[in-house]
C-alpha cells in the first residue's frame, strides 16, 4: 500500500482486502486501511461490500496478511492433517476408515457449532475435558514437553516465511 500511496497521493482512502474463499463457500475477508484514513461511514461501506463474501476481519498491520492467510485458509488443511493422525490411531484400535472419519468429523462439527453459539475455544475445552478425566489426561499428554506447541509454531513460521518469499518473487 505504501507504493500505491506514492502513486495516488494522500487524498484517496485505500483499503487492502484479501478474501479467503474456502471450498464450501464459508469465507472471510481480511481488511487493512492506514490508521485514521477512513471515516466511520467509509468503514461501514467497506464492510457492507466485503461482508457479501464473508466475515470481515480488520488487521492493524499490512504485515499480518501472510499470517492471516495461514490461519484463515491453510488451517483447514492443518486441521485435516492433525485429524488424519487421529484417524490412523482409530483404525489401529479397530474402527473402520468410515467410522473413524465420521467420529472425527462429528467432533469437528460439534466444536464449530459451539463456537457459532458463542463459546470460546477455552470454554469448549473446559466443557469437554472434565478435570481428572480421560480427555484432560490426553490433553496433558499432548502438552508434555510443549510438543504440540512446537509443531504448531514450526508450521506457522515456515508457512509465513514461504508466503513472504512468494510475495517477493
Amino acid at each position: 500500500m505504501r507504493r500505491i500511496r506514492e502513486d495516488v497521493g494522500d487524498d484517496i482512502a485505500l483499503v487492502r482486502a484479501m478474501p479467503t474463499l474456502t471450498v464450501d463457500g464459508y469465507s472471510q475477508v481480511a481488511l487493512y486501511a492506514e490508521e485514521g484514513s477512513l471515516t466511520a461511514e467509509q468503514v461501514g461501506r467497506v464492510e457492507g461490500f466485503f461482508g457479501n463474501f464473508g466475515n470481515c476481519i480488520w488487521l492493524d498491520s499490512e504485515d499480518k496478511f501472510p499470517a492471516y492467510t495461514l490461519f484463515a485458509a491453510s488451517m483447514i488443511a492443518f486441521l485435516a492433517n492433525y485429524l488424519l493422525e487421529f484417524k490412523k490411531h482409530a483404525v489401529e484400535l479397530g474402527f473402520s476408515d468410515g467410522q473413524s472419519e465420521m467420529m472425527l468429523a462429528g467432533a469437528l462439527r460439534s466444536a464449530a457449532h459451539l463456537i457459532e453459539r458463542g463459546y470460546t475455544l477455552e470454554q469448549i475445552q473446559e466443557k469437554v475435558a472434565t478435570k481428572g478425566g480421560m480427555t484432560a489426561m490426553g490433553i496433558a499428554a499432548s502438552e508434555r514437553g510443549n510438543a504440540q506447541s512446537e509443531v504448531a509454531r514450526t508450521m506457522l513460521e515456515d508457512g509465513i516465511e514461504h508466503s513472504k518469499a512468494l510475495a517477493k518473487s
